[in-house]
């Protein structure tokens, strides 16, 4: 069978990927670490930037909040303005005529 020259040792395909494994066991833990930290820091990018829009939302959302409890004491406003029009307009009159 050929042998194939690897980081100074020889595989050999006959003896399946545990030796491989094992001879190059510490290139292969520095690029496990370098993926992991590469992740981490893509995790930590969207995560951060999914925490800034969530904020922007709850300003938002509380903004909202704020106009319409303004608009709802505006429209309490106007219904006691419309009542009291109402009743001032529809108000019986009495006449007082001879007994």
């Amino acid at each position: 069978m050929a042998s194939l020259l690897r980081g100074g040792m020889q595989y050999d395909p006959t003896h399946g990927i545990i030796p491989y494994l094992n001879a190059n066991a510490g290139a292969i833990g520095v690029v496990v670490t370098v993926l992991g930290v590469i992740l981490a820091a893509i995790y930590t990018f969207y995560t951060t930037r999914l925490w800034r829009v969530s904020l922007k939302q709850a300003l938002t959302a509380q903004s909202q909040a704020q106009a319409t409890q303004r608009e709802l004491q505006l429209l309490e406003q106007q219904v006691a303005l419309a009542t009291k029009a109402f009743e001032t307009l529809n108000r019986p009159h009495l006449q007082l005529g001879k007994l």
